[in-house]
């Protein structure tokens, strides 16, 4: 029997039927998705930086080879402009070395800079339905009251921030370093002379979180190449060195150099000069052109600090003591070398070592190269 036009299908017309449920269905699942699930976001501002970047500025030191990004300095209706610096040079300065664009750093450098978009990130919106938020999470949460943007004026708008405080507790925020206590009172009754109430404990943070937070104050490796220029020397290193008498040691070899030797077998100190370069909150993310109502250098002291180095012994019997001295508490570690060992036990010790390390390479490998780097550096601060 042949096809009347009644019984024979059309593919055509099918086609276009299941094309529109699968859109129909992904529609659907994306929304959900989106609505329950993941969220993807675009950070807008810097108040999360360095963990997350919003639009910013990056440059980079060709002096000391520093990369370090800033916010916008040129705005228009509270929006950042795609090129910065076309009508005024962007003065920025290099945080390792202090060295400011236009001065000791090339003027071109603060000139027509692109402004980069901010880091995207996505967020699981179900997690704190199952687990109780903790402290140094990164939370993304509705701003509960009015925004202060006019930009987003009566919208609930997302915030992304740190969470530092959990419900009934009071904090202190002191040198960088959080402090909680149960809360005692209605809320928002704290004056200041509730720091001296008992009962305050530190939220210490864990390795993670420390990783992700520490900010670096200088980098010996970042020395500049010229810190000399028209007749006059624009950087010197903030590390002294130091005689048992209290003068200047100079066994040390410390300017113009990014590793740095004492020549000498006499006790000495190497101590960070607090006049030439304290030890603050200022972050250089934050800086702003002049007259700028951001333009205000913070000189917040901060005792939450730590030092890291690599030392290389010239000669035996090495006796080192790094001490850091904070609201005068002081933390000391001390390290004592050992005799070098005659030739042949040194073979023996090489040997056993490599069997050791073979043994071991799969579980150790990251930590012995961070090692050896670290040994290559006669001391690096």
């Amino acid at each position: 029997m042949a096809d009347t036009p009644s019984t024979r299908a059309n593919p055509s017309g099918h086609a276009i039927k299941e094309t529109i449920s699968s859109l129909i269905v992904a529609f659907i699942f994306a929304f959900v998705f989106r609505g329950f699930v993941v969220e993807a976001f675009v950070i807008p501002t810097g108040s999360m930086a360095p963990t997350l970047l919003g639009k910013h500025m990056r440059f980079q030191s060709p002096e000391s080879g520093e990369i370090w990004t800033v916010n916008p300095w040129d705005n228009s209706a509270g929006n950042p402009l795609p090129v910065q610096g076309t009508q005024s040079t962007i003065t920025a300065t290099d945080p390792m070395t202090r060295a400011q664009i236009g001065s000791e750093l090339p003027a071109d450098m603060g000139r027509k800079v692109t402004t980069l978009s901010g880091d995207r990130i996505f967020v699981l919106k179900y997690l704190y339905s199952i687990y109780d938020p903790a402290r140094f999470d990164v939370v993304v949460f509705k701003y509960p009251g009015p925004t202060p943007s006019p930009v987003t004026a009566g919208q609930q708008e997302n915030y992304i921030k740190r969470l530092v405080g959990l419900p009934g507790e009071e904090i202190a925020l002191v040198d960088g370093d959080v402090f909680t206590r149960k809360a005692e009172g209605a809320a928002g009754s704290l004056t200041r002379s509730d720091w001296s109430a008992p009962n305050w404990t530190i939220a210490r943070k864990s390795e993670r979180v420390q990783r992700e937070l520490w900010q670096t104050v200088y980098d010996s490796s970042y020395a500049p190449l010229d810190p000399d220029r028209n007749l006059r020397t624009w950087f010197r290193s903030p590390w002294r060195g130091l005689a048992p008498d209290g003068s200047t040691d100079t066994a040390w070899t410390i300017d113009k150099q990014t590793s740095y030797t004492h020549d000498s077998a006499a006790p000495t100190t190497l101590t960070w000069d607090t006049d030439a370069r304290p030890i603050t909150d200022e972050y250089f993310y934050n800086e702003a052109a002049e007259g700028d109502y951001r333009n205000t250098k913070s000189t917040y002291a901060v005792s939450d600090i730590r030092l890291a180095m690599g030392v290389e012994p010239e000669q035996d019997g090495l006796k080192l003591a790094a001490v850091l001295g904070a609201r005068g508490h002081e933390f000391r570690a001390e390290i004592e070398g050992e005799p070098r060992p005659p030739p042949h036990e040194a073979r023996g010790r090489r040997r056993h070592a490599r069997r050791v390390a073979h043994a071991r390479r799969h579980h150790h490998q990251a930590h012995h190269q961070d090692r050896q780097g670290h040994q290559r550096r006669v001391l690096a601060c």
